[in-house]
């Protein structure tokens, strides 16, 4: 998804173009299934520690887990990882959109990882 300059193409609303695979194989791009997280086009959307901490007191609170960490990434500062008992389980994004802000928390879980379901749930 993106052009040859290695950055994704934006329409004029700052919106990611995804970039579409036609049936020869050639990528096209196209507004359809255009991408929800909206790009911060003119500024750098940074977490600052004050943040970071209140995530982490939220997130603790919410599930009622003191082994809950949030922790800067090194390459990213729009996104903290989130760690319980010191293992990765997913990634929160910061966006900031018509002077609102909001967090997004993806977790990401493997099938593998999950148990095995009853006789009685297949």
């Amino acid at each position: 998804m993106g052009s040859c300059s290695g950055q994704p193409k934006l329409d004029p609303t700052g919106w990611a173009v995804p970039v579409e695979t036609a049936p020869n194989g050639s990528a096209a791009s196209g507004a359809r299934g255009r991408a929800m997280v909206r790009r911060a086009v003119d500024k750098e959307i940074s977490l600052t520690r004050s943040e970071i901490w209140r995530l982490e007191k939220y997130l603790r609170n919410l599930f009622r887990l003191d082994t809950i960490t949030v922790v800067e990434r090194p390459k990213q500062t729009d996104s903290v990882e989130v760690h319980v008992n010191g293992e990765f389980i997913g990634v929160i994004f910061k966006d900031e959109e018509d002077g609102e802000t909001s967090y997004a928390f993806n977790m990401a879980i493997l099938e593998m990882d999950l148990p095995p379901a009853p006789a009685s749930r297949n």
